[in-house]
């Protein structure tokens, strides 16, 4: 039978083989409760025996005080014959750190977190992505080179969560092409989105934000792109809307039994 000390090493290179400087992770807050938060972070050094990491201050950032109760800190992990999966350690954050020095000299405002193990696979993805349907309805009017495109013209959007939003859309608009397809990854753009459940009186509401195209692909026929797109300004407000939104559809998906 294996020590407890065997077992703990094991389990410290597991960690040590996921959570590795420079690696992109998902900050999880309350993640079991009817709004979770989501950050996405860099780790920026790890300290494996004493289970901290420096992590990079999320957009929008974690503030001192802001209030939680739970928080995981998660990354993907790709394993043999195409497996994915989210795994995820429970953390705390113990020390905001405003100047912390990178490795090019340069400054960064970072975080610091213990962490604890054993960790597991994590299962977050109705906390981040909904596909409008059954009588949730999300439009809006992209702005992009200074001029503005509405969704029901332009583009449709395929799915939208707290850190971001899908498009589609055809590649030509009559004999001329459409404008959002020569948008490339690392491009910015404005977006006003329209949020409205079946129940108009109940929720209805309007959220805007700077994005980034953090994606870029066309569908097989070559009719149809995509676009990723990450906010970058999504204010604390119109991300609690947005959250009640998603609850709200992801409440009605599960009485329904359509959730994912």
């Amino acid at each position: 039978m294996q020590s407890t000390s065997k077992k703990q090493a094991d389990e410290r290179l597991k960690i040590s083989d996921i959570f590795k400087p420079g690696i992109g992770i998902d900050l999880v807050f309350n993640k079991d409760e009817d709004f979770p938060v989501v950050r996405s972070s860099i780790i920026h050094d790890c300290d494996y025996k004493t289970s901290q990491m420096i992590i990079s201050q999320p957009n929008p950032p974690i503030l001192p005080s802001f209030e939680y109760k739970t928080m995981s800190v998660t990354a993907i992990v790709k394993k043999e014959l195409n497996e994915t999966f989210r795994y995820g350690i429970k953390a705390n954050i113990t020390k905001f750190l405003p100047n912390y020095v990178l490795s090019d000299q340069t400054e960064d405002n970072a975080i610091l977190i213990h962490y604890d193990t054993p960790g597991d696979k994590v299962n977050i993805r109705s906390a981040y992505r909904l596909e409008p349907g059954l009588g949730y309805k999300v439009s809006g009017t992209i702005v992009f080179k200074e001029e503005a495109f509405p969704s029901d013209k332009f583009f449709k959007i395929k799915d939208i969560s707290f850190t971001g939003l899908s498009i589609t859309g055809p590649v030509n608009k009559g004999r001329k092409a459409n404008p959002l397809f020569s948008a490339n990854v690392g491009e910015a753009a404005s977006i006003d989105l329209r949020l409205v459940s079946p129940d108009k009186s109940a929720l209805e509401a309007s959220i805007s934000s700077d994005v980034v195209v953090v994606r870029r692909k066309l569908t097989a026929t070559k009719k149809m792109f995509f676009l990723g797109m990450k906010f970058t300004h999504l204010s604390e407000k119109h991300e609690t809307l947005l959250s009640k939104f998603i609850h709200e559809a992801q409440i009605t998906r599960i009485k329904r039994g359509s959730l994912y």
